[in-house]
């Protein structure tokens, strides 16, 4: 599907452009013309920054089977800036002229388109209770889709696959304590996270001294795993007991937490079944809710921490578009995730542009950047801007202010704060 007709018309990074703009069916002719290698647009899809509050509802279709590896992978496809030209008989480096003028937000454009098109474009989310959280999973460089382009909601998730989710949610060091479960293998491929979840806290076995890795994790497990996790962050919002199908032991009091904390709900029944097996849309959703649950006041990053991440990253960007350093190689260090995937894919739209003979200099006029909110591993920062870009060919020097608001969001991986994903900050 190709970009809306209000593009250029209602973009809020358009600022005080004014080159003309193409229609749709305009810009498709002079696109055939002038590019004829070029991919077709990707389809529209749904914003995916929501965050879910969806209880975990009983679902029976459980028809597929649990993926094995769920290692993130920047699986993304390519979104194309239009041009505003309408001359076609003209220099090359005077055909890129006016989309040079839109590369400034390059930086940002090509990721904030990436919410109507999410970068792992999974078939059997739309629609699903719980496809926010899956969604803001795979943003977050938590899970993936399987490689047939589905993530199977429905489908059970084993041990093995729930304790990766929490080593990486979590940012959980990696350990160096053998681990000695007859069950496990060396080369298996949970057993570094396994190895670090063990030297945490996190798992351990059974009585029988096996870990049973490819078992489907009960609720009860999911829970106590995720709590293990984030015990020392967990602010609790309410007071309350337990659930009456839950019994004395060790399960006990991780539910009670989740509980309190708003990580979990019970069924329409008041019961929350901990022996039942849980599935990925589950997991995407406990581990979000925990993730949110984390609101010790002493323990939340400092203003400055989370805001002079963002500045920085769009220093390095701007450093880099005004040396004609197209690799992106320093903005990258900035990013994972969706962020990451968009920019790595707009890198080689770049080179294109520099190759015409223009070149470009941007010049910060303001920047503001402000802390929203704020997790011990999660953060929104909002970044207002307004760009001077210079945009100098042979014989031609052209001006122009670009101004915006963004959204950031950044989380904790290796023990530095990443972005994660950047959008538009739509007018109230």
């Amino acid at each position: 599907m190709p970009l809306k007709r209000s593009f250029f018309r209602s973009n809020p990074l358009q600022g005080r452009l004014s080159q003309p703009s193409l229609t749709i069916e305009e810009y498709s002719s002079f696109r055939h013309n002038q590019f004829p290698q070029e991919e077709n647009f990707p389809s529209k899809d749904n914003d995916s920054r929501k965050n879910s509050h969806s209880r975990i509802n009983n679902d029976p279709h459980k028809n597929n089977a649990p993926r094995k590896d769920w290692e993130p992978q920047a699986n993304f496809t390519k979104r194309k800036v239009p041009t505003g030209l309408r001359k076609k008989k003209s220099p090359l480096w005077l055909r890129f002229l006016p989309a040079l003028c839109l590369i400034s937000f390059f930086l940002f454009a090509g990721q904030v388109m990436a919410a109507e098109t999410p970068y792992v474009p999974m078939t059997d989310i739309q629609g699903h209770w719980a496809e926010p959280s899956i969604q803001e999973c795979v943003d977050m460089a938590i899970v993936r889709g399987n490689p047939d382009g589905t993530y199977r909601p429905n489908a059970t998730i084993s041990r093995a696959e729930f304790l990766a989710l929490v080593v990486r949610a979590f940012d959980i060091p990696a350990g160096t304590e053998e681990v000695t479960f007859p069950d496990v293998k060396k080369g298996d491929w949970f057993l570094p996270e396994l190895e670090a979840a063990q030297k945490a806290g996190i798992a351990g076995g059974y009585p029988d001294g096996t870990f049973r890795p490819t078992k489907g994790v009960s609720r009860a497990e999911m829970v106590a795993m995720v709590v293990r996790a984030a015990r020392q962050d967990l602010s609790p919002l309410q007071a309350g007991s337990t659930f009456p199908d839950v019994p004395d032991g060790w399960m006990t009091e991780p539910v009670r937490l989740a509980l309190q904390s708003g990580i979990v709900g019970g069924y329409a029944d008041g019961r929350f079944y901990p022996d039942k097996q849980a599935n990925r849309a589950e997991a995407a959703v406990v581990m979000l809710r925990a993730l949110d649950a984390m609101q010790v006041p002493e323990k939340q990053p400092d203003d400055q921490q989370l805001t002079g991440q963002v500045i920085a990253s769009e220093g390095a960007g701007i450093d880099e578009m005004n040396h004609q350093d197209y690799s992106m190689t320093k903005s990258l260090q900035y990013t994972i995730g969706q962020a990451r995937a968009m920019t790595i894919s707009q890198a080689d739209d770049l080179a294109a542009y520099g190759a015409s003979g223009a070149r470009l200099n941007i010049v910060p006029k303001t920047q503001k950047a402000l802390a929203l909110q704020k997790r011990q591993r999660t953060a929104q920062v909002r970044y207002t801007f307004t760009y001077e870009i210079t945009v100098t060919a042979p014989n031609v020097e052209k001006k122009n202010l670009v101004d915006g608001t963004l959204l950031y969001s950044l989380r904790m991986q290796g023990g530095e704060w990443k972005i994660y994903k950047i959008e538009s900050e739509s007018p109230q």
